[in-house]
């Protein structure tokens, strides 16, 4: 696996995963920066090993996945999911910023949180061209090639508020003494329920959820770096506090916080 920072993106045990699988991130052009994080690209080849399940922890953000017999359109995830990888494939995929689905598709986004549906479904049989191509090459830019003069010729320009919840979410991810919703509403001069109201819309999950996952996310991160006193961490982090932290850990990473570390120390899956 060659890529930076690939842990905080939300690969669980990813020192012990990189071997099975290569991941390949670009960023869009400047024209579509505005709707989307980065192209992705996951390639692995285990004919005669065994298959490596891949697990991952929850993401607000939609994807666009191309894959043999199963393209689709991945809304917000709230669960720890997995993925198994065998014999040789690849994966390619569009991850939008949390909101920029928005300015392709009319649907609120909370209407695709933990699901996926047909590419064809959001944009129609123009979509079938788009998804034979990319599923018969693996030469990277072509796909994003392809992918971005489909999306520029749909794009409806940027709307307001996909630049507010992109401050909102900025702010949450950047700042780790945010922990309540009620800090981002003095920050952003917007009531509690306008903020629900706005992620509903434009994210497909609350802000209190997005508060909860980059928090999560970060003594993640500390702990697959060994810094193994969660008690410590939680405390940096000015989390609630640690029955509050213990249930959000177990809720999104499927464990409590000292059972992953036993496993990070043991090498053993979930």
């Amino acid at each position: 696996m060659s890529s930076q920072d690939s842990f905080t993106r939300g690969v669980l045990y990813s020192k012990k995963s990189e071997a099975n699988y290569d991941l390949i991130r670009v960023k869009p052009s400047l024209e579509l920066s505005s709707f989307i994080e980065m192209f992705w690209l996951v390639t692995w080849d285990l004919r005669g090993k065994q298959a490596h399940v891949q697990q991952n922890i929850p993401d607000p953000c939609i994807n666009m996945v191309f894959e043999a017999k199963q393209s689709r359109i991945v809304g917000a995830v709230t669960q720890r999911y997995s993925v198994e990888l065998k014999d040789k494939g690849q994966i390619f995929g569009i991850k939008f910023h949390a909101g920029g689905f928005h300015n392709f598709s009319a649907l609120p986004a909370s209407s695709l949180t933990d699901k996926s549906v047909e590419i064809e479904s959001i944009f129609g049989s123009e979509s079938h061209s788009l998804i034979e191509k990319i599923v018969s090459t693996n030469d990277i830019e072509l796909m994003i090639k392809l992918s971005e003069r489909f999306l520029l010729a749909r794009t409806q320009g940027v709307e307001e508020n996909t630049d507010k919840v992109g401050e909102i979410i900025t702010k949450i991810e950047q700042d780790q003494t945010i922990t309540r919703v009620g800090q981002l509403s003095e920050v952003f001069g917007l009531s509690v329920r306008s903020l629900q109201r706005l992620f509903s819309h434009q994210v497909g999950v609350s802000p209190k959820w997005i508060i909860r996952k980059y928090r999560i996310r970060e003594i993640l991160t500390r702990l697959e770096n060994g810094e193994h006193d969660w008690q410590a961490l939680i405390t940096h982090l000015d989390y609630f506090d640690q029955s509050h932290f213990i249930k959000d850990f177990q809720e999104i990473v499927g464990v409590t916080p000292s059972g992953y570390i036993a496993r990070l120390q043991s090498a053993k899956p979930l």
